[in-house]
């Protein structure tokens, strides 16, 4: 409310932050992929990822298409609040709470994990977006704004322990490039679903009962 250019500048502001925070950190030694050449490499990386075991793969699959699916919810949101009446206003605290609950579900994502097993996080990872999607669509009101808290606890459990199990089964020199690509594969995704989504919501609106 104060101008288009207000929030640009905060966010410029405080996009430096972590590029401080950055410059201030050592990188440790350690083990490195031969200099053969980056086809060769990207080749050691991908057969790592997709060629050494079934389990392996799935994470991979799994880590990719999970956190392109909660990104892809998080466009949908402002249409869903916007059909429910929510004010303009509150639009910047809902985005906070999402962000809050993304920050304390990683916090205790591995005591989740000790507790209730890796089986279970797998399968709350598969059925939270589900939940999410369908929840926003045919829930009323409020409740579909609540359900979702879905997709920030989906993030926050892939991105934590289903990421941390992909990364214990990686050599140490691979481990970096593969999880750059893992956010690659993620982005590529979104280039092709988003759109798709967009157009959809465009097209339909967000449902609202």
């Amino acid at each position: 409310t104060i101008s288009l250019y207000a929030p640009l500048q905060m966010q410029a502001a405080v996009a430096w932050l972590p590029l401080a925070i950055a410059l201030s950190l050592h990188e440790p030694k350690g083990v490195r992929l031969a200099s053969e050449g980056h086809r060769e490499n990207l080749r050691t990386v991908l057969r790592a990822l997709f060629a050494s075991g079934r389990f392996t793969m799935w994470l991979t699959l799994t880590n990719v298409v999970y956190a392109m699916l909660t990104i892809v919810a998080v466009f949908s949101f402002q249409a869903q609040w916007t059909v429910r009446g929510v004010a303009l206003g509150h639009f910047g605290w809902l985005w906070a709470a999402q962000n809050l609950v993304v920050a304390l579900a990683a916090r205790a994502a591995h005591r989740v994990e000790d507790r209730l097993g890796f089986g279970f996080v797998i399968a709350a990872v598969a059925a939270l977006p589900v939940v999410g999607f369908f929840g926003m669509g045919w829930l009323p009101g409020v409740f579909a704004i609540a359900v979702g808290v879905c997709f920030p606890l989906c993030r926050a459990l892939n991105q934590v322990v289903l990421r941390d199990a992909l990364n214990a089964r990686m050599p140490t020199e691979l481990r970096a490039t593969a999880n750059s690509l893992l956010a690659l594969g993620m982005r590529a995704l979104f280039a092709l679903a988003g759109p798709l989504f967009g157009r959809a919501l465009d097209v339909s609106g967000a449902r609202a009962f």
